[in-house]
Formats: C-alpha cells, sequence, structure tokens
C-alpha cells in the first residue's frame, strides 16, 4: 500500500490521539494519513479522575477512551488492542 506524501513543510501528526479531542470534536480523523493510531485518556478525564468519589479513579477515564473507540468504529476504525487496564486502545483504518 503506497502512503500518501505528505507537503514537506506540515508537521507530521502525531499517532497519539486524545479520546476527549474525538468525542468533543476538536479532532476528526477524517483524512488522517495513517492507518494506525492510539487514544489514550483527555486532560478533563485526568483531572475529573482525581476527585472521582464513589468510582475508581480510572473508570471516567477507560469510559472516556472507549467512547471514543466506540464513536470511531462508526467512522471506519477498529479496535485491535487495548493495554495497560484499557487506558490505551489502539486503532486501524
Amino acid at each position: 500500500m503506497v502512503m500518501p506524501q505528505m507537503p514537506v513543510n506540515v508537521p507530521r501528526p502525531s499517532r497519539r490521539i486524545s479520546a476527549e479531542d474525538v468525542l468533543n470534536g476538536r479532532y476528526t480523523m477524517d483524512g488522517y494519513p495513517f492507518r494506525y493510531c492510539y487514544l489514550v485518556p483527555g486532560s478533563t478525564a485526568l483531572a475529573g479522575a482525581a476527585f472521582s468519589f464513589g468510582t475508581g479513579p480510572g473508570d471516567m477515564m477507560r469510559d472516556q477512551v472507549l467512547s471514543a473507540v466506540e464513536l470511531l468504529e462508526t467512522r471506519g476504525w477498529h479496535l485491535v488492542a487495548i493495554e495497560q487496564n484499557g487506558l490505551v486502545a489502539y486503532l486501524r483504518k
């Protein structure tokens, strides 16, 4: 498979994507030049986990990551693996 050439002056996009940005529409995967990426919790989930009462501190972060995975699955992305107890999700287009 031939990857599209990116202009020299455009910075290379990161493979690390914030789940929060995906869910809030700040980052769309349309035109994403790579077949693989990984999702991590956003800053709001990280801050909220510090003040979560009655649930485990990682529940909010895991929910955010898995919700972003479900959204991206409707756009042609497929879950490949989940690591770090659900805090990192690897996807393939």
